[in-house]
């Protein structure tokens, strides 16, 4: 059998088909990237996203002198494409508060049993509220690039829908310092929701998480934030 010759692929297909990623995501996260020759079994990174198959980012050859660069979009990316920590060391300690929403819809045997109070394991909203708070102080150890924060108020709330089997959970989080603590508001939600699955998980599988959203920020540079979908959309 004659083998086929790959080149056609190698020098015209892959290229071709990298180049239109590359437009694509330029256009949706509004990054400027330009084109860069491609080597066979590497790996680029485009505006932070991992492409397998193409080289490596930055690539070197000086066959191909454009490259990809960011003009401007995420700031946890130097202009190398390499993850980074923001540095936050020049900025102004200020009062910084963050509020996370979310829900996860149970059904009438798991509604009642948490009401009741008659789950096995124990009290559900109870434990699950202990686990937000817990998460909250570990988003850092988390998420990667979140900067460890001294959490100075914590706080779950619930709101049961017993008609239409929706538990929603609510986190507030607040802080003084240099960044914001939305990512630990909306992690402590997501924490909240799990632990409420595990400790119900038994009764019935069939739980759906959703929802989980900022509802509102306070501090910092970028100004208070307010989200003006909250009434219309969520969980309803």
């Amino acid at each position: 059998m004659q083998r086929l010759d790959s080149r056609p692929t190698k020098f015209v297909i892959e290229p071709l088909i990298s180049y239109i990623i590359v437009s694509y995501l330029s256009r949706k996260y509004e990054c400027f990237c330009t084109w860069r020759g491609v080597k066979n079994n590497e790996r680029a990174y485009v505006s932070g996203f991992l492409l397998d198959g193409f080289s490596e980012f930055p690539y070197t050859d000086k066959k191909h002198e454009r490259g990809f660069t960011m003009k401007q979009g995420f700031n946890h990316f130097d202009e190398n494409g390499n993850a980074i920590m923001v540095d936050v060391s020049g900025k102004a300690v200020t009062y910084r508060t963050a509020v996370a929403a979310g829900c996860i819809r149970v059904g009438k045997e798991i509604m009642d049993a948490v009401t009741a109070g008659t789950v096995k394991k124990g009290d559900v909203l109870g434990v699950a509220r202990v686990a937000g708070i817990m998460a909250v102080k570990h988003t850092s150890d988390l998420v990667p690039m979140c900067h460890p924060l001294p959490i100075q108020k914590c706080s779950i709330d619930y709101e049961l829908d017993e008609e239409k089997g929706l538990i929603r959970a609510f986190c507030t989080v607040k802080t003084e310092g240099k960044t914001g603590v939305e990512m630990e508001a909306l992690t402590g939600v997501q924490v909240t929701l799990l632990t409420i699955y595990d400790m119900c998980k038994a009764i019935d599988k069939h739980m759906v998480m959703t929802d989980i959203h900022l509802v509102k920020k306070t501090g910092g540079k970028s100004g208070d934030f307010i989200s003006v979908e909250e009434d219309s959309h969520f969980c309803k």
